[in-house]
């Protein structure tokens, strides 16, 4: 129980959240987790595994009634198709498609010697290619904005700021990209410099999360506290606490709140697309709720949950997510078609998807309608 509640709070706090979150967290690890959780007293069997998967999620999963799940039919379906003499290729392709019903962006399945399993699936980094990953079209795609679009003015780290060649009647519009939360490689330094030159410098500012896979805690909250103008509720969230899928804490208040001076509202864009995700998402969901903010790009990639991270007896690794998001009326957070956004991502306030051939003929057209939608805001 020890590795798995340090593993918890190393990945979710990483010493960022606020004290009455934390307590809930750890309230939650010691109440919740068993000895059946961590599988001790499993046999290292094809049937023993599926058993200590499916259990650790049931104990723990918190989007079920989310999702309107049911997770003991889904056990008879899958469980038949083992026996004690599968093989481990039948016993992955079974816990992969078990893990796909639930459609979470945060739960994966590790197993030595096969393809790491994301249970939303794989998405393509623009509609018009079939890649997962593909560092070159990466490349390609900033190569363009920073030749084109862009007057850098720092770059470090991938983290950069500057500002947008074009300007909006005669004044100049903030760029800021933020590639990643994570709490070892976010540079503060560049963040607060930029801030401090667009304070006065820029009639708008444009953060670009795009291909942000999320991180900390602390990082994406003191960026979204640097937009606040005034306290605000954002969010709403509770986490899995007992042996019902209806078990909860009570809800816990996430708000953004101007701790580092106050925002002077100007025109905000932030950029997202199908590899924004995590703190990512969190951040877009408070920056969303501040009137002078507009979220342009195509839907995120939808793995909003805190995750517990297990390990099967045969030495597979796989998450399940305890934390349940709900709006500031306590309702479960859904899209406009009524969707839990875990698996199905955030929808943007504007969409402008991305195509690599726009790409490769010198549009980012995500880019160039931010400026649009700025354009029409400046006074």
């Amino acid at each position: 129980m020890a590795l798995l509640i340090w593993v918890f709070i190393t990945i979710f706090t990483e010493k960022s959240m606020n004290k009455g979150f934390l307590a809930i967290l750890i309230l939650f690890v010691f109440t919740s987790c068993n000895e059946s959780l961590l599988n001790e007293d499993v046999e290292n069997t094809p049937l023993g595994n599926f058993d200590a998967l499916w259990d650790a999620y049931d104990k723990t999963y918190g989007a079920f009634e989310a999702k309107n799940i049911n997770w003991d039919s889904l056990k008879i379906v899958y469980r038949s198709k083992l026996s004690q003499n599968s093989t481990n290729t039948e016993l992955y392709n079974v816990l992969s498609g078990l893990i796909q019903c639930l459609n979470d962006g945060h739960v994966q399945l590790t197993a030595s010697g096969y393809k790491r399993f994301y249970s939303s699936g794989a998405y393509t980094i623009f509609l018009d290619v079939k890649y997962y990953e593909n560092g070159n079209m990466i490349s390609v795609f900033y190569k363009l904005d920073f030749s084109k679009y862009i007057n850098t003015l720092l770059a470090d780290d991938n983290f950069v700021y500057g500002y947008m060649m074009a300007k909006i009647k005669s004044k100049k519009v903030g760029y800021l990209l933020v590639p990643t939360f994570s709490y070892n490689k976010y540079r503060q330094d560049i963040v607060d410099k930029a801030f401090d030159e667009f304070k006065s410098n820029a009639c708008a500012i444009i953060i670009d999360l795009r291909f942000n896979g999320g991180g900390a805690t602390e990082t994406f909250l003191k960026l979204l506290n640097m937009f606040a103008d005034q306290k605000r509720l954002y969010l709403k969230s509770k986490l899995r606490n007992g042996p019902k899928h209806s078990d909860f804490t009570q809800l816990y208040d996430h708000y953004l709140e101007p701790k580092y001076g106050t925002f002077d509202p100007k025109p905000v864009i932030v950029l997202v697309n199908r590899f924004s995700a995590s703190s990512s998402e969190h951040f877009m969901l408070g920056m969303q709720t501040l009137p002078y903010v507009t979220v342009v790009g195509d839907t995120t990639y939808g793995a909003l949950s805190t995750v517990l991270e297990n390990v099967l007896p045969n030495g597979w690794q796989f998450r399940t997510c305890p934390q349940v998001l709900c709006d500031t009326s306590g309702n479960y957070l859904r899209d406009s078609k009524g969707r839990y956004p875990d698996g199905v991502g955030l929808c943007p306030d504007v969409y402008q998807p991305n195509y690599y051939s726009d790409i490769l003929n010198g549009h980012d057209y995500m880019l160039e309608r931010a400026m649009q939608i700025i354009s029409e805001q400046v006074k």
